[in-house]
């Protein structure tokens, strides 16, 4: 186990005594944090990355590696519900043209989701809340990218993965529970969606950061103008600022 804060964590009574506490000393981020476990960890089939204020059907598991097992070069991830018991995600879109992820409900609720290419709705992404990474994914695809401290890093994984043949998948058999409680307020957490988004429209797709900005902000402004609160706008806009000020500093 990997405590991935600056509090020490202890096992607690009733652990396996084979669980073993590694101290980060610090907060990694989420990818560092996946990392440096899967690092750590004894070398397997594969790898479960759920968060940990995700609460999963006792045969999770199970089945995202049963459908993993059918349909080799899959990423595979679960039906996220959120805390009332609603489908929070079935199927996931980035925006690059717009800078702006979201997550859906399918269009086809019947059998597992398979998603292999871009479309005119954007290109697909798995999101790390319940995600099982192929050992073999792992070798072709590599880890996840430590750049992106928080948000961000399921997106561009999905797109190495697509861009490299795999396919992503939603495995509607395997179920959990997410209780989003990243630790940050909402206007904080909105500033590092929207950078770590727009940082992934730089990286793919540079000629579309400034319309990406421009529909962004205009999607904000709206947003925030029918909810009555400057929140959604202001942030994004601290958000891009952000992640240009990252991509300038980089050029220099």
């Amino acid at each position: 186990m990997i405590d991935n804060g600056p509090d020490e964590l202890e096992a607690g009574p009733g652990w396996p005594a084979s669980v073993a506490v590694h101290r980060a000393g610090a907060n990694l981020g989420f990818a560092a944090g996946v990392n440096t476990a899967i690092r750590r960890a004894p070398v397997a089939d594969g790898y479960w990355l759920l968060n940990n204020d995700a609460m999963a059907d006792p045969d999770a598991l199970e089945q995202l590696h049963l459908v993993t097992i059918a349909n080799p070069r899959s990423l595979v991830s679960s039906v996220v519900l959120d805390d009332s018991g609603v489908v929070w995600f079935e199927q996931a879109r980035y925006m690059p043209w717009r800078a702006h992820a979201r997550h859906e409900q399918a269009t086809h609720p019947s059998g597992d989701q398979t998603y292999t290419h871009f479309s005119w709705r954007g290109i697909p992404y798995l999101p790390g809340t319940s995600l099982y990474l192929p050992q073999a994914a792992i070798g072709e695809i590599g880890l996840l990218d430590e750049a992106f401290f928080l948000y961000g890093e399921d997106i561009d994984y999905s797109i190495r993965a697509l861009r490299q043949g795999w396919s992503l998948m939603v495995a509607r058999s395997s179920r959990v529970s997410h209780t989003a409680s990243s630790g940050a307020e909402r206007s904080a957490r909105q500033r590092m969606i929207a950078a770590a988004v727009l940082r992934i429209t730089a990286r793919y797709y540079p000629f579309l950061v400034i319309p990406g900005v421009t529909a962004g902000l205009l999607s904000g402004a709206r947003r925030s103008f029918s909810n009555g609160d400057a929140t959604e706008f202001s942030a994004r806009a601290a958000g891009y600022l952000d992640a240009l000020r990252g991509i300038s500093h980089r050029r220099r």
